[in-house]
């Protein structure tokens, strides 16, 4: 090992600073809020089920959706029919974290148009620099001695 080995620590804790969020960020996305607020489960958490409470509220059953289902729970009353089509809603509205997560996120945001607007703001700068970009270059010919000139045509005459 050289005398320069603190150099490559410095490089190695600034790769760690940097790597760090982004890391922590992907493990999140990962795992429950549960398993977050804890700090546990490691980078893709338990990945056990969870209950989307918006989907349930969605399914909450009223008196039609009660009635509906007497003859699916006979000799049942009305508050076990209810109990029974809300534990139904909760079976079919539980994921996993990780699918939750990634579902939620898209449906809620409209994450794909953000990522269209990306591409079209990153091609249209680039289309911008290119279109900018060569006509300078081409106003840069070298001199017959090999050397650039810094300033021929057009612009010579400003100085």
């Amino acid at each position: 090992m050289t005398r320069d080995w603190w150099k490559h620590l410095i490089l190695i804790l600034g790769v760690i600073v940097v790597i760090a969020p982004f890391y922590m960020m992907v493990s999140y996305s990962f795992k429950s809020p549960g398993e977050i607020d804890r700090g546990e489960g490691g980078f893709f958490g338990r990945q056990e089920m969870m209950v989307d409470e918006r989907c349930v509220k969605l399914r909450d059953p009223n008196r039609k959706d009660v009635a509906a289902a007497a003859h699916r729970f006979p000799g049942a009353s009305d508050g076990e029919i209810r109990d029974a089509l809300v534990a139904e809603a909760e079976a079919d509205c539980a994921m996993r974290p990780a699918v939750f997560n990634y579902t939620k996120a898209f449906t809620e945001a409209p994450l794909l148009r953000y990522l269209l607007n990306g591409i079209i703001v990153t091609g249209s700068i680039f289309l911008i620099q290119v279109v900018v970009a060569l006509p300078a270059a081409s106003r840069w010919p070298s001199s017959s001695s090999g050397a650039a000139r810094p300033c021929s045509g057009w612009c010579s005459s400003a100085f």
